[in-house]
């Protein structure tokens, strides 16, 4: 996980790097080129004005009849300063030397009397004005061209750069979800480990101490003579043989109820349970024990049938176990109810009950309330890892010497 978020922490980096380096330098070409390019327009149109008003001159002193006044001078002197400052700004040899032709002819026209045709003369100015004007106006019509495109590349550029922000986010984003993701993995990983640790040493000790049971029989009987005691540690190795048999069956049913996969069909679910009562097999001395299914008949109940059957019978099992013999009889009530969320199967009995201190642990591999009682300790463990692989959940409530009520919670499981 620390070598991807390393990768992302440097491709991020370089991604913003690139935007900074892409985008603000070219920002800051554009609008260099855009403050030159508005002088230049400027420009062009105070020259285009100033060529406007000379022209409006040369017509009003043709139309005068070339009048020679004494604000002759005057005005073409004006004329003559505004012209060379425009010259000055425009850096144009073209234009720069039809502005000296026009210059020298409005420098000559104080002179009227030098003046061979003075109409032709001013038309001629005029017309090179215009051409000016023209040319004023094309190269402010290319220089807007230029700042169109320049504005365009700018947007396109801003656009892009977006778009990767935009990217990099949602790569960010999943990017996350995948840390987490893999964290969550690692996590999971690390308490299975830990689990397996402990499911190994609780799996050795508990095998552990029936072997040794039974290597010390047969040792024991391998010198005996007594057929008396022979017998009995026969008997011995038998118990713990069971003992280990049934441990390992427990064992191979965990993991076909949390391993396996879940196959739901519907279970008509008040006969189902009086098909559990019956395989549960009773001691010839046990009579005062008594079940009662109080399921209507009608409910249909979807769920995993050999999972469901794993899960009921151990609780069931459980509670004939742990009855209380002081009682005149055992009963077992099994009930059916309905949420908006799902299922709720309840188990409740009038047995010798749990203390408070001994029900955090209840669902713990290999721990036994009464040593006394033969069993191998993980029969709640295994039923609770199995409605959680149904995707339920198990609560109990449980006094001493009153009794116990189990609930199981089943979300309805499509078909």
């Amino acid at each position: 996980m620390s070598n991807l978020k390393k990768q992302f922490q440097k491709y991020g980096t370089w991604l913003a790097a690139i935007i900074v380096f892409c985008f603000i330098p070219y920002t800051i070409l554009v609008i260099y080129n855009v403050n030159n390019y508005r002088k230049y327009i400027e420009i062009n149109a105070e020259a285009i004005i100033t060529l406007n008003n000379t022209e409006q001159f040369l017509i009003e002193l043709s139309n005068s009849g070339f009048q020679h006044t004494g604000s002759l001078s005057s005005q073409c002197g004006e004329l003559k300063i505004e012209l060379e400052s425009i010259k000055k700004k425009i850096n144009n040899p073209t234009i720069t030397s039809q502005l000296d032709s026009i210059l020298t002819g409005i420098e000559d026209i104080k002179y009227i009397d030098k003046l061979l045709n003075p109409i032709l003369f001013t038309n001629e100015l005029i017309s090179i004005s215009k051409r000016v004007q023209h040319t004023l106006r094309s190269n402010s019509a290319q220089i807007s061209l230029q700042l169109n495109t320049y504005w365009f590349k700018l947007y396109t550029l801003l656009i892009i750069s977006c778009l990767l922000a935009i990217s990099f986010f949602i790569l960010s984003l999943f990017m996350s979800k995948e840390i987490i993701r893999r964290k969550k993995l690692e996590n999971e990983l690390t308490d299975k480990n830990k689990s397996l640790d402990a499911f190994v040493y609780k799996v050795s000790h508990d095998i552990k101490g029936p072997l040794t049971s039974i290597i010390s029989a047969v040792r024991v009987s391998e010198n005996e003579e007594n057929i008396t005691s022979i017998k009995e540690n026969l008997a011995e190795i038998s118990n713990k043989a069971w003992f280990l048999n049934d441990l390992v069956n427990d064992f191979l049913e965990l993991t076909k109820n949390t391993k396996s996969e879940i196959k739901p069909e519907a279970i008509r679910l008040h006969n189902f349970i009086n098909d559990l009562i019956k395989k549960i097999e009773l001691p010839e001395n046990i009579h005062n024990v008594k079940f009662f299914n109080h399921i209507d008949n009608s409910v249909i109940f979807i769920s995993d049938k050999n999972i469901l059957t794993s899960i009921l019978l151990n609780i069931l099992i459980n509670a004939v176990k742990y009855r209380d013999t002081e009682k005149n009889q055992t009963e077992i009530d099994i009930s059916y109810s309905t949420s908006k969320w799902g299922s709720i199967i309840i188990i409740k009995d009038n047995g010798i009950g749990i203390d408070k201190e001994h029900l955090p642990k209840i669902f713990e591999m290999f721990f036994r309330i009464n040593k006394n009682i033969p069993g191998s300790g993980i029969g709640l463990y295994l039923v609770k890892q199995s409605i959680e692989h149904l995707g339920g959940n198990i609560s109990i409530h449980s006094e001493s010497g009153k009794g116990t009520e189990i609930k199981l919670f089943f979300p309805n499981v499509k078909k």
